[in-house]
């Protein structure tokens, strides 16, 4: 009885470790997973302004497009500098384009301004989408 209690005390850790390791691989391949989809979100934009230029030249390379003027004004209406294109609060993790209607929500003193993605995820913010 004793030769019977002991195997199956093996089995159920056997069991348990096989189990922890299918965990890790899984939480190591998600973090992968979201590492491979944030690098295809990613755009690198060509922010070319001049003292003289009202709005940043801002260019989506990867798909060859050219934001909204709107969008581009949406963060200056906020408080943002001219070529802004991103816009959080100092009091949270996430950041939004500043046509976001939660943008219009953080207090003015709150706002901090973000010229890409990467400056953003530079900062550890987490984008939100509208």
């Amino acid at each position: 009885m004793k030769k019977l209690n002991l195997i199956i005390l093996i089995s159920v850790i056997i069991l348990a470790v096989a189990a922890l390791i299918l965990l890790i691989y899984y939480i190591s391949a998600n973090k992968e997973k979201v590492k491979e989809e944030n690098e295809k979100k990613k755009i690198i934009y060509n922010l070319s302004t001049s003292p003289d230029t009202e709005v940043a030249d801002v260019t989506n390379v990867t798909e060859n497009t050219q934001l909204p003027e709107e969008k581009l004004m949406a963060c200056t209406k906020i408080g943002c500098e001219t070529g802004s294109i991103y816009v959080g609060s100092i009091n949270s993790d996430k950041y939004y384009a500043c046509d976001c209607h939660y943008a219009n929500r953080i207090n003015p003193e709150n706002i901090i301004c973000f010229r890409s993605d990467e400056e953003a995820l530079a900062q550890n913010r987490i984008k939100s989408e509208c």
